[in-house]
């Protein structure tokens, strides 16, 4: 659709943007939202809204623009938090030449601490010269809700449309259950359990608000979302994104066009035919949401390593502290963790890759090695040694952001391992040796052969190894 314009003046098409596009407005740089804004404002006569996008909208735009110039005044902060990584970092990694035996490394930390002292001093003095700035920044709309007041033009054009029953919303949710359970679009990805009523089928109901509007005005649509999930949007054989042929096949049954538009390509489009100028830097919500993301996916992203952490523990204990057996620690077991910190690490075209930071303490049993059993030549080991050992570890991650992400939902991460951690025993607790004649002897029997149960032969699962289920 190149000529939106035209089509627009023509008088028989109206505008209906997801509410995603208009809270996205308030997460863009500050260029960028002046941007968004003289777009939605040149066609905003044009601009309808759904009953369900309307309270959506007025669900979350208070804190969205709160948010706004906190992001921007956070920002000291987080460049003091990265430096605290990379000396993290560093020190790791001078940890581990230390236990090689490299002592000089002493040297160099003593000189890194002073280099990253001073790196935060530079950082505090920066900012603290440019504070003027950095209040421009983030006052850059003069304390004026400037989404709001396009929404409040709407409401006042009359342009909300007609609110729907009970009576309807009860029979739409019904039929968006049906069709959720069929995976036919829209919303049906938005069902993950966590939703009920009204949210869970908030897409499909205002799709449905759509389809009628339209056949009752005998208007064409113009449809922009940010929503890029598949239950909105296929590829053509181009790989370009469209709408799904279900979606335009329903509307179609209107006697109307419907036009789908991400908000990306739409104010291309609209600034290109309304001599609006483009800003140089495209910087999304992306960026400025960073800490929320991290937070939100920090406990999926845990639970992908933690079978990395039960069997390859060992990689990051520091043995040298800790009162370790022979044999070491097969299997750790994870006894508390909790999310630090996560921060953006690099961004490479499309793909903006982020490290999350946890404190983590683990426990495990370490033995050592007694010989091996004339008779059955199994390994024969000590009882075991508690420990617990306190650190932390790094995890790396991948998300692909090449179109605005889901403002509220989106959580999609990939490549996540573990790429650094250090941990330093906390508690030992050695086996007793009182217990030896318990441990040599057997403290049970077995049930199918008879045979005593001790920690030689213990299948862990009542029988001995012989007879093990």
């Amino acid at each position: 659709m190149e000529i939106i314009k035209e089509t627009l003046e023509r008088g028989n098409t109206i505008i209906v943007c997801d509410t995603n596009v208009y809270l996205h407005v308030y997460s863009y740089s500050p260029n960028y939202s002046k941007y968004a804004l003289s777009c939605l404002n040149v066609i905003k006569d044009y601009l309808y809204m759904p009953t369900v996008i309307e309270i959506e909208y007025k669900k979350h735009y208070k804190s969205c623009f709160k948010q706004m110039s906190k992001r921007i005044l956070d920002s000291k902060d987080t460049f003091i938090r990265q430096i605290a990584k990379a000396q993290s970092d560093s020190l790791s990694i001078n940890i581990s030449l230390k236990k090689l035996g490299f002592d000089e490394i002493e040297e160099l930390n003593k000189s890194l601490d002073q280099y990253y002292t001073d790196m935060i001093k530079s950082v505090d003095e920066f900012f603290d010269d440019r504070e003027q700035v950095m209040t421009l920044l983030a006052n850059s709309w003069e304390g004026v809700d400037y989404v709001f007041e396009i929404y409040r033009y709407i409401v006042e054009q009359k342009h909300v449309f007609p609110a729907l029953s009970p009576i309807e919303l009860y029979r739409l949710c019904e039929e968006g259950e049906k069709r959720y359970n069929n995976k036919l679009p829209p919303g049906y990805k938005d069902d993950k359990g966590k939703k009920n009523g009204l949210n869970k089928y908030s897409d499909f109901i205002w799709w449905k608000e759509v389809i009628r509007y339209a056949k009752k005005n005998k208007c064409d649509v113009f449809l922009v979302t940010n929503d890029i999930k598949e239950d909105w949007w296929s590829k053509d054989d181009k790989g370009n994104s469209i709408l799904r042929a279900e979606l335009v096949s329903e509307f179609e049954k209107t006697g109307q066009k419907l036009y789908g538009f991400t908000s990306e390509s739409f104010y291309e489009l609209i600034g290109k035919q309304y001599n609006i100028s483009v800003p140089d830097m495209f910087e999304y919500a992306l960026n400025l949401t960073d800490d929320d993301y991290c937070k939100r996916i920090s406990d999926k992203v845990f639970d992908t390593i933690v079978d990395q952490l039960i069997y390859n523990g060992m990689y990051y204990i520091d043995k040298d502290s800790a009162h370790l057996g022979l044999i070491g620690i097969d299997e750790f077991e994870i006894v508390a963790y909790s999310y630090n910190y996560g921060t953006q690490e690099k961004r490479d075209g499309n793909n903006i890759y982020y490290i999350l930071v946890y404190d983590v303490v683990l426990s495990g049993y370490s033995y050592d090695y007694w010989g091996r059993d004339d008779e059955t030549k199994n390994i024969i080991t000590s009882p075991g040694d508690y420990h617990e050992f306190k650190g932390y570890i790094s995890v790396s991650l991948k998300r692909e952001a090449n179109i605005l992400v889901d403002f509220e939902n989106e959580d999609s991460f990939e490549v996540q391992t573990i790429i650094d951690g250090c941990f330093e025993e906390s508690l030992y607790e050695p086996w007793d040796e009182s217990d030896e004649m318990e441990f040599i002897e057997g403290y049970t029997t077995c049930p199918k052969c008879g045979n005593k149960i001790n920690y030689h032969n213990d299948a862990g699962d009542g029988f001995c190894l012989d007879c093990k289920e």
